[in-house]
């Protein structure tokens, strides 16, 4: 018997024990498990909300138009929030008074705004992400059919490449390779027709971005400015989620050690540029926050899935470095100037988009500094101010941060714990760390219990030094934290 062919009183036990991801699956498989999903989805709801957020209290109690489709999918950004939030308390230095971050399970009236203003920019993201998506999606045919006739395939000479090339880490259209067919700009096994099928892929990347550019472009007109805010607020906190080195060493476990040990697919590297540098993942990181950075392009086109399967979906499994692998098989597998063509189309829409939320002072100095003849082309995050991401060095009241108790201890990552404004210098309080082992009876405030996101893999580590090494030194808690 098949599984459509089951009666609803045992269908519904089954849906039950689904996950989200696997109901949505299995729903539109046929359309008699859809009918059936959609007949007794308000029962249906909660019990699959339970399974995929065990534990989430807080989570599964925001319940404003009663159990449907559409509230089961919303609490996927809405967790990737929650799990962003809490996390940031992992950033890469020590902090003033209290750390960045705000528990998922706090119900303060500020940590529960801030957290649905995040959930909307993880959908913002989505939005984006799916623009791509369609623009790939589609043929060739499809895109240049409203193009002008003269301009139909025409493919560039190698000369004029080679003049034409406006990357200057470009290392596939310099004069040394003018006149070299055999290396076949840095590829193996470099051939003439290669190279002509080479450009074509150019081309052809290059009316795709134009097209996802355009589009974007479009969308933003109909969002609301607090709609951009939040897809900012969401990179903002992301930028920190990266690591430009390679996680702690754990015994027992393969760690990722550079383009000499890459993983394999096929037998084959993969990296099959030998003319393609290393990535310089703390230039790329950094970038992130003018938005010219590759990583945003990667962000934008996979969208919030990835994020999703590593955080929550697939933890506790071997699919830990879900992201991170990812994101070096997605490098591996471009050249220098394919990269560049992507950080170049992506760098324009983040400046659009930035430039639409700019505070009226700052937008009033970029417009006369365009005026006089200067050439700005990206827009630093720190221009588009958020009240809770303001420097550690502005002096904040206790009172602007209702999820720590000062003097408490609030758990950090693996055995770590930190004390809110435990030390006292001058006029400054800083927070000191401790590890599980030093916690006893006289720490009246210290909280055992490490909540629901205990086992998420958070941080993502692309370079190939060891934090250890970046950071020289060998106490757990004196570098980026190390459970995950």
């Amino acid at each position: 018997m098949r599984l459509h062919d089951l009666p609803d009183d045992i269908l519904i036990p089954i849906f039950s024990l689904c996950t989200v991801d696997e109901f949505f699956s299995l729903r539109l498989t046929c359309r008699i498990l859809c009918a059936v999903a959609d007949a007794y989805i308000t029962t249906l709801a909660p019990a699959i909300a339970k399974t995929t957020f065990p534990d989430c209290t807080l989570l599964l109690g925001a319940l404003k138009d009663g159990y449907s489709l559409r509230w089961l999918r919303s609490l996927i950004p809405a967790q990737l929030a929650a799990i962003a939030l809490d996390k940031d308390k992992l950033r890469r230095w020590s902090y003033l008074d209290f750390p960045y971050g705000i528990p998922s399970e706090d119900e303060s009236v500020q940590g529960v705004y801030w957290r649905g203003r995040v959930a909307n920019g993880w959908r913002v993201l989505r939005r984006f992400c799916l623009v791509s998506r369609d623009v790939y999606g589609m043929s060739m045919q499809d895109l240049e059919a409203g193009k002008p006739g003269l301009l139909r395939g025409v493919r560039k000479s190698r000369v004029w490449q080679t003049v034409a090339c406006e990357y200057a880490s470009c290392s596939e259209h310099g004069l040394a390779r003018l006149f070299d067919r055999s290396k076949g700009r840095g590829r193996p096994c470099g051939t003439i027709r290669e190279d002509k099928r080479s450009e074509r892929h150019y081309e052809e990347v290059v009316l795709r971005e134009e097209e996802v550019l355009k589009r974007r472009k479009d969308l933003i007109r109909g969002l609301k400015n607090e709609d951009l805010e939040d897809y900012l607020h969401v990179w903002k906190i992301l930028l920190w989620a990266f690591r430009p080195y390679r996680r702690p060493y754990k015994a027992g476990e393969v760690v990722y050690r550079g383009w000499d040990d890459a993983p394999k697919k096929k037998g084959k590297r993969l990296n099959p540029y030998v003319g393609c540098k290393d990535p310089k993942w703390q230039s790329s990181i950094s970038d992130i926050s003018v938005g010219c950075s590759w990583l945003t392009w990667w962000v934008l086109h996979v969208g919030t899935e990835p994020f999703w399967q590593q955080w929550w979906a697939t933890r506790g499994t071997s699919e830990y470095g879900s992201v991170r692998d990812m994101i070096l098989e997605a490098w591996a597998s471009r050249s220098v100037h394919g990269i560049e063509i992507e950080r170049e189309h992506i760098s324009k829409f983040e400046f659009a988009l930035r430039k639409r939320v700019l505070p009226p002072e700052k937008l009033k100095r970029l417009e006369e500094e365009t005026g006089e003849g200067r050439v700005v082309k990206t827009i630093s995050l720190d221009c588009i101010p958020w009240e809770y991401d303001e420097s550690p060095i502005i002096h904040k009241e206790v009172e602007e941060f209702p999820w720590y108790r000062p003097g408490g201890w609030v758990w950090m990552d693996g055995d770590v714990w930190a004390q809110c404004a435990g030390l006292q210098l001058g006029s400054l309080k800083f927070m000191r760390l401790k590890d599980t082992d030093e916690l006893d009876d006289s720490d009246e405030t210290a909280e055992r219990s490490k909540g629901p996101l205990e086992e998420v893999p958070y941080l993502i580590y692309l370079g190939d030094k060891d934090a250890e090494w970046v950071w020289g030194r060998n106490e757990p808690w004196e570098f980026p934290f190390e459970a995950f």
